[in-house]
């Protein structure tokens, strides 16, 4: 007779996991990843990710359970207090369900092919604002139902519509770089165009000029045998918000977000860096029209001929974006690349084709940086009067995220005197501060701009 699961180790669930998932038995591989997640040791954790790897593997029909695992769910799991799925709870009680048996429950869902409590947890989620997990749980839904649409509702609000080709991306994976699950990150542009980055008002005409208006009039642009941009590379000085400015144009395009960085795709498995990037391509491209975008490209894109002769998994990793890269506009998919050390990225990534355009992201101007201050000051007890124009002339050759540093040290001195915020408080903190970014590092930066213009 077969063991129930509980009398099972960890390791032991493991190895009938990857056995069942050998012969596509996706609904018990369910219920080993179910009984590793009750578990909650590390080592299970551990065992769990390596197991919903297989899951996103295989493809999503449910498959007759194998006869020797047919007592795994009775044994194991029905005497737990807390019901994880299915049959032990009714989809009505969703609403009092905690937030990570939600989640394990719509993964579970997922895994015996039940579209319709899939679809009920989604919705959950995105009512209880828990967008990073509804997205991961809505992926699964789509590999299930091609198509699908579950419309985000906030309670108490009104019920959203629809909007064709604009929304929230899909996580790239469940697994951090050590092997253990992970929650996504939310998946959404900050919903502000370039009217809300202040000033630079060069870099908003570069940008409109070169990326958005081709994007927007493709055919136009064709016709006077001009190429729709392919990937830009933002580069530029730490803290100057070139994070901040790919979310605005994202969002003045109206593209979906996807996001693509080393330590989302790293994996301990031979070739699976591999896939996930393959992967994350690939939803971008069944989303269209999408965005990737790539923050510290550089660890991404290395530069081979710098890398160790043995390195062949960063080799293999830097070939297989060159050809995911290859051909993204034509199936709609903007590819953005943010990075503080554009020497170091692999010359073939940065040919015309791949990436297009090379935007220099500067530190900001007058006008940014009184827009930046205004930021980082608002909803802060401030004392009436406060000359943000004068501070923002004293904070030339600061980066945004040095203004941010600046502020909060004006807060914290003013907090010690029991006093608003003021211009003597402010004046204070810049006098004990330096710029980051020093008057080298700008040189270098602009020395770059300039060779790339020339070419």
């Amino acid at each position: 007779m077969s063991r129930p699961f509980r009398s099972h180790s960890a390791d032991e669930i493991l190895s009938i996991g990857h056995h069942v998932a050998a012969s596509g038995d996706i609904a018990t591989l369910g219920k080993c990843i179910d009984e590793l997640y009750r578990r909650s040791t590390d080592r299970a954790a551990f065992n769990c990710a390596q197991l919903l790897a297989l899951l996103d593997s295989l493809d999503s029909e449910p498959r007759e359970t194998d006869p020797r695992f047919e007592c795994c769910p009775a044994a194991g799991l029905e005497d737990d207090a807390a019901p994880c799925f299915g049959t032990r709870i009714n989809m009505d009680s969703l609403a009092t369900t905690g937030i990570d048996e939600l989640w394990q429950i719509g993964t579970q869902a997922s895994a015996t092919g039940d579209t319709e409590f899939l679809r009920a947890c989604v919705q959950e989620l995105y009512a209880r604002s828990r967008d990073e997990l509804a997205l991961d749980l809505e992926s699964r839904l789509r590999r299930l139902q091609p198509g699908a649409i579950v419309v985000p509702h906030r309670r108490g609000t009104p019920a959203a519509t629809p909007r064709d080709g604009v929304g929230d991306g899909f996580p790239p994976t469940l697994l951090s770089s050590d092997g253990t699950p992970r929650r996504a990150t939310p998946r959404t542009s900050v919903g502000i165009g370039l009217a809300g980055v202040g000033g630079m008002q060069e870099l908003k005409r570069l940008l409109n000029d070169e990326v958005i208006a081709p994007l927007r009039n493709p055919e136009e642009y064709r016709r006077y045998g001009l190429t729709i941009p392919n990937g830009i590379l933002l580069y530029g000085p730490p803290g100057c918000g070139k994070t901040f400015v790919a979310h605005a144009l994202a969002d003045e395009l109206g593209y979906r977000w996807h996001e693509l960085t080393a330590g989302a795709v790293a994996s301990s498995y031979v070739h699976e860096t591999v896939r996930l990037i393959r992967d994350i391509f690939d939803r971008a491209a069944r989303t269209a029209p999408a965005m990737i975008f790539c923050d510290e490209f550089d660890a991404m894109a290395a530069d081979r001929s710098q890398l160790r002769a043995d390195d062949t998994s960063r080799q293999e990793e830097v070939t297989e974006l060159l050809i995911q890269l290859n051909e993204c506009a034509q199936r709609r998919v903007l590819v953005v690349a943010a990075t503080n050390l554009p020497s170091r990225i692999d010359p073939a990534v940065l040919r015309p084709g791949r990436f297009d355009r090379q935007i220099l992201i500067d530190l900001p101007d007058l006008k940014a940086r009184e827009e930046i201050l205004r930021l980082h000051l608002n909803g802060r007890f401030v004392s009436d009067g406060l000359a943000t124009e004068d501070i923002a002339r004293r904070l030339e050759g600061y980066s945004g995220a040095d203004i941010k540093m600046i502020v909060d040290a004006a807060a914290l001195a003013a907090l010690r005197l029991r006093e608003p915020i003021s211009d003597r408080c402010l004046h204070g903190a810049i006098a004990q501060r330096r710029p980051s970014v020093t008057p080298e590092d700008r040189a270098r930066f602009t020395s770059i701009a300039s060779n790339w213009n020339e070419r």
